[in-house]
């Protein structure tokens, strides 16, 4: 921004003075709404920030298999299978279980 040269406004008439006044009074109003809105939006990003953050800060920091998205995401797929495919890999499970436990027996 340049500095005002008021010398400019000295010999001026009262006619142009109120002229020079009123444009001045707009380009005030006209910089006093643009900063009020730069001003709006960036408490708009502080706040959606801050909101981010505390999401963040709580989630949990060890998952439980109730919990974890990786265990849900699974769930969900599963839920989504034909019925006979699902009891088909609940018996592989079972089998595969059977074996790990005569294993470690």
């Amino acid at each position: 921004m340049s500095a005002i040269d008021y010398n400019k406004y000295s010999n001026m008439t009262q006619r142009q003075i109120l002229n020079s006044l009123i444009k001045a009074e707009k380009q005030e109003q006209k910089i006093k709404k643009q900063m009020q809105e730069k001003l709006s939006q960036k408490q708009e990003l502080i706040k959606f920030l801050k909101t981010k953050m505390k999401e963040s800060l709580d989630k949990p920091k060890y998952y439980t298999l109730e919990n974890s998205p990786a265990i849900k995401q699974i769930r969900k797929d599963f839920e989504n299978l034909p019925k006979e495919q699902q009891m088909e890999l609940e018996k592989e499970l079972e089998m595969e279980l059977s074996n790990a436990n005569y294993s470690a027996s």
